[in-house]
């Protein structure tokens, strides 16, 4: 079997990640998957499709292989805990001692699985969480993968605002919540991007607001540090053709759009009210 390459993003969510997502699977012989994470927390169906449509039947062919590994992955309830205890935010352990047994038995045929039913060669995963990004880097060595990241930052104004609104698929939080959420994990993400760039992975550093205010500058950076011919996506960019969204699991809504338009903004002006001075005091290290 040929070698595949996994490039796993990185971040807090409400960071953009699902559109970075978009746009990486963009590029020649590439997919996007989106947050495969979520994959038994959703009983192994892609949330909010059509029962027919090409992403449903993607993830549905996909569970019927993963089962006929082991029939116990039908057990979805039971993996999703397993995935929390190894990988959840909490599961801090994990960076120090080795995850367990089981649960990397889980991830082993679960990537297996999916190298084998994607035909592409660069595979394209959105799950953000940091700890699963450290246990990908052990789970490399055994699969035939290559694994590199992209961690990707957004202005914390945006992300505690975006934090705000509800009806989204994640849960809202209130102003001081999201501004500890999105500091920890960003102190989370760059310990665990440093411990990657040591054992050996190609990790890019990105904000959001590169990437929409400035798509060349960024997208070109981002292909030189990952070794990835950048000007499939870049071109349908400037362009202002449609990206495809690929088969993604789960992710911001967008996903449900067969492609989108990505189109470079001008930055917006930041107000200077209390909140949103706070918001800077508290994540100014983390962001810069």
């Amino acid at each position: 079997m040929n070698r595949k390459r996994l490039i796993y993003i990185i971040g807090a969510g409400r960071s953009g990640t699902t559109v970075l997502d978009i746009i990486l699977g963009n590029l020649d012989d590439a997919i996007s998957l989106g947050e495969i994470n979520r994959y038994f927390k959703r009983q192994g169906t892609p949330p909010q499709r059509k029962s027919k449509d090409k992403t449903s039947l993607f993830w549905l062919d996909f569970k019927a292989n993963l089962e006929k590994k082991n029939v116990k992955y039908s057990n979805c309830d039971a993996h999703q805990k397993l995935l929390h205890r190894n990988e959840y935010h909490t599961a801090l352990k994990t960076l120090w001692r080795k995850p367990s047994e089981e649960y990397s038995r889980m991830m082993c045929d679960f990537y297996d699985t999916l190298i084998c039913q994607t035909t592409n060669s660069l595979i394209i995963e959105s799950s953000k969480y940091p700890l699963r990004a450290f246990h990908l880097s052990n789970l490399a060595t055994k699969t035939p993968f290559q694994v590199d990241f992209v961690y990707l930052k957004k202005d914390p104004l945006k992300v505690v605002k975006s934090f705000g609104k509800k009806g989204l698929e994640q849960p809202p939080k209130g102003f001081w919540a999201a501004n500890v959420y999105y500091l920890l994990i960003n102190i989370l993400c760059a310990w665990v991007t440093n411990r990657l760039r040591k054992k050996g992975h190609k990790v890019c550093l990105l904000t959001y607001e590169e990437l929409a205010e400035s798509s060349t500058t960024a997208l070109t950076r981002l292909g030189a540090e990952l070794a990835l011919d950048i000007s499939k996506p870049l071109t349908l960019i400037l362009n202002k053709h449609p990206l495809q969204t690929g088969v993604m699991f789960d992710g911001n809504r967008i996903r449900l759009k067969d492609n989108i338009i990505f189109a470079p903004v001008a930055a917006e002006r930041k107000g200077k009210n209390l909140k949103e001075l706070i918001t800077r005091v508290i994540n100014y290290i983390i962001y810069r």
